[in-house]
């Protein structure tokens, strides 16, 4: 049900940025690499990203993302017993972006994360759960065309803490 309701967030996103020239969407990929308590439950990954970027004025962009992350299961053993875990995010994040000139700028944006993961140990047991948290994500970022590069890092509920670096593409819109 919950990802229905992301779907159809994701679908407004596109629908709204078709509707305005000025008005970018975002297709990307990146990397996402778990840090804090989360890291020692999940390796690094990749995720997908669509979004759009409507200016508010000359320097300030309004940003709205939908993501998909894959983190890199990990196995963690205590003598023969041992448990693989394996976790997904789909984060939805709206905030700014604020352009230090045409290349470079600093971007915040907060929203809902969506979290599921499953857990099987070695007596052949599986354990799945989800939650929804907020997000925050703050970065750094620099624009090359209509090609963007940014670094963030993200912080939700539940020690869930990574770093991610992003590519995308900018269709339409201004830089």
């Amino acid at each position: 049900m919950r990802f229905r309701y992301l779907l159809v967030i994701g679908l407004l996103c596109v629908t709204m940025g078709s509707a305005n020239a000025q008005t970018g969407i975002m297709v990307g990929a990146d990397f996402v690499y778990p840090t804090s308590d989360f890291g020692d439950l999940a390796g690094g990954g990749f995720g997908l990203n669509v979004g759009i970027s409507h200016p508010l004025n000359e320097t300030t962009d309004f940003i709205g993302e939908l993501g998909f992350n894959a983190y890199g299961g990990v196995k963690i053993s205590v003598g023969t017993y041992s448990q693989e875990y394996q976790w997904y995010g789909v984060p939805v994040g709206v905030g700014v972006r604020f352009k230090a000139n045409e290349k470079f700028y600093v971007q915040a944006k907060g929203g809902i994360l969506y979290k599921t993961g499953e857990v099987k140990d070695s007596l052949g047991s599986t354990l799945e759960e989800s939650e929804t948290g907020w997000l925050l994500a703050p970065g750094a970022g620099v624009m090359l065309g209509k090609v963007g590069i940014v670094a963030e890092y993200s912080v939700s509920n539940n020690s869930w803490q990574w770093f991610g670096l992003k590519a995308f593409y900018q269709f339409g819109g201004t830089n």
